[in-house]
């Protein structure tokens, strides 16, 4: 019987998508006063799409997208800062996780709550792929 780690990376196993549901990233973001005094959360939602051979393969963090460290770095990158559009964080959010190597497809779903004020949130997805 051939190895798991063998069979995995001839067979070419199939792309996963690594899933980051609602994540609270606090920040400032609008273009009205009270929205530019007043730190919010945004909940943020990111699938991306890579190759999971080597990570089945191995069981080894370092061959697949480290979810935390991701997280982490959104976190750092965009708490500090303000933006006006939430198409503006959207899109900034996107290039962050596009700067993994191993992502091949991204999207990124970025979720403001409080406006309109009939409505529970407003959201903007943004998609790329590498190519």
């Amino acid at each position: 019987m051939m190895p798991l780690a063998r069979l995995v990376l001839e067979s070419k196993a199939p792309a996963l998508i690594l899933t980051i549901n609602r994540l609270r990233l606090r920040t400032t973001i609008g273009v009205y006063d009270w929205e530019k005094s007043r730190p919010r959360d945004v909940i943020v939602t990111v699938r991306m799409r890579f190759d999971g051979a080597r990570a089945i393969a191995s069981d080894n963090i370092a061959d697949t997208i480290d979810y935390d460290s991701l997280a982490s770095k959104l976190q750092h990158d965009v708490e500090p800062l303000h933006y006006y559009l939430i198409e503006k964080l959207t899109a900034r959010i996107l290039e962050l996780v596009m700067e993994d190597e191993k992502v091949t497809w991204a999207e990124v779903i970025v979720e403001k709550s409080g406006v309109p004020a009939l409505a529970d949130s407003v959201s903007v997805k943004a998609e790329r792929s590498r190519g």
